[in-house]
Parts: C-alpha cells; structure tokens; sequence
C-alpha cells in the first residue's frame, strides 16, 4: 500500500509487549526509510498517532493498522490522490464489513463528503468501517489538541462536524 501510495518515509509505533511488526519490518529493507517510535502504555489510536506528530509536521499523514488487509492493493494510493484533488483535511478508506459495531461505521452523501463517523456503535444501520486513513495539519492540530485519551473516531467525528473537509473512498467491491 505504501509503496503504490508513493510514501517512501514511514514512522512505526511499536510498544515493548508487541515486538513482532518492529522485527518483521526491520530498518527498511522494503523500500521505505522507516523509523519507530515506542509507546510506553497502550492509548489507542489517537495517542499513537499523536506520538508521531513532531516528525510529521508539516506533511500529509496516514494510517495504516498491521493487523488490517487492505483491498484493493492501490486503495492508500486512491486516497491520497482524493486527498490532493479535493484538498481534503482527512481522507477515510471506507470498506464494507459485516461487523460494524465491533468497528467504525462511516455515513457519506454521494460526493463522498463524511457526515458521521461511530466508534463501535451498539446498533448502526451501516454496514461498513474505515480502515485506512489519511490527513494533513488541520487534522493533526486537532490530534494535537485532544485529551491524552482520546478516541480517534471520534476525532474523525469531530473533524466531520466542525467544518473540516472530510472524504470517504468507498471501496465496495
């Protein structure tokens, strides 16, 4: 995904109980600069990222979970050029799932603009989940500014609602 994406730097939270990702990715042999850095308790999403906010100042943004199989092969590279040509503050990949509620159901209108995003809903009429994501300052100045604990799809969320150009990709088939 990256690599199609056109990303050649890509930073690496890790925590000391889950070694694995750091020693499969090594120092880059696979075509990327990359570079890790360490969370020493578990914060959830927006914690990690936020760690990762004074190197990427500046820079567009973008995640990817490991744990997470992305299809189509170029959808990171689908989101940067929607990122780019609709000068987008934050970007979702948006993928159809069976399980919303175990995960983070996004509505969009028809040009793709984002209205809501849930975080593990107990109920949705969604049947779909974001799973890749990718963004620029005015997002990350919202990271910056939450609480220590706080939810990255709800951030999404905020994001959505508090005048930010937020996109979907669906990538439904």
């Amino acid at each position: 995904q990256l690599r199609t994406a056109d990303v050649s730097r890509c930073m690496v939270v890790t925590s000391e109980r889950k070694p694995e990702l750091a020693q499969y990715l090594g120092g880059g042999g696979i075509g990327l600069d990359i570079a890790y850095v360490q969370q020493s308790e578990a914060g959830g999403l927006a914690a990690a990222v936020a760690l990762t906010l004074p190197w990427t100042k500046g820079a567009a943004s973008c995640l990817l979970l490991p744990d997470t199989i992305v299809r189509p092969l170029d959808a990171l590279k689908t989101l940067r050029q929607t990122f780019e040509t609709r000068r987008a503050d934050l970007v979702l990949g948006v993928f159809p799932t069976s399980k919303p509620t175990e995960l983070g159901p996004v509505r969009f209108e028809a040009d793709g603009r984002v209205t809501e995003v849930q975080d593990k809903p107990e109920s949705t009429d969604l049947a779909n989940s974001w799973g890749l994501a990718i963004w620029g300052d005015r997002f990350s100045e919202r990271i910056a500014a939450a609480p220590r604990n706080a939810n990255l799809g709800h951030l999404f969320h905020q994001a959505a609602q508090g005048g930010l150009n937020v996109i979907a990709c669906w990538f439904g088939s």
